[in-house]
């Protein structure tokens, strides 16, 4: 009993010393992580192009989830905010200090809203597909514009 235990002790210490040794990944080494924030941006603007693609294809759920995606990732790559990040009240204050219109945020917000309503609520708005998707592309272009 007691070279068992001290040969599973010997391989635990083996083991975390090997573990040790091992170098750490860097966040740089993930492969998930953009290599430049232009890279994120057109990431971005390539899932908004696919939320084009799916409105066309009238399942509401699928689109309004990719919008929803494509918005936040939009938000993350051009203004640096994070998901978690992503409330009313914080990306207001964030927009408006940047130099955003009041009214912008109110539709970005609203586009937002839609898009959760839709993907966790369970409120599917088929009929409001393309109004919202419109507005989400005007949005888009007019900050892109007057932010900085």
């Amino acid at each position: 009993v007691l070279a068992s235990l001290l040969i599973v002790l010997i391989i635990f210490s083996l083991l975390r010393k090997k573990r040790a040794l091992l170098p750490k990944p860097s966040i740089s080494q993930s492969p998930n992580t953009p290599i430049s924030n232009i890279d994120t941006i057109q990431a971005a603007h390539q899932r908004l192009a696919n939320a084009g693609r799916l409105l066309k294809e009238g399942n509401p759920r699928i689109f309004y989830d990719e919008l929803f995606k494509a918005l936040q990732a939009w938000l993350s790559a051009r203004y640096g905010v994070q998901p978690v990040q992503m409330n009313d009240k914080d990306v207001n204050a964030m927009l408006l200090q940047r130099g955003a219109t009041p009214i912008r945020i109110q539709a970005l917000l609203s586009v937002l809203h839609t898009c959760e309503q839709s993907v966790y609520g369970g409120q599917v708005h088929a009929d409001q597909m393309e109004h919202t998707w419109q507005t989400a592309m005007q949005v888009i272009a007019a900050l892109e514009r007057e932010v900085r």
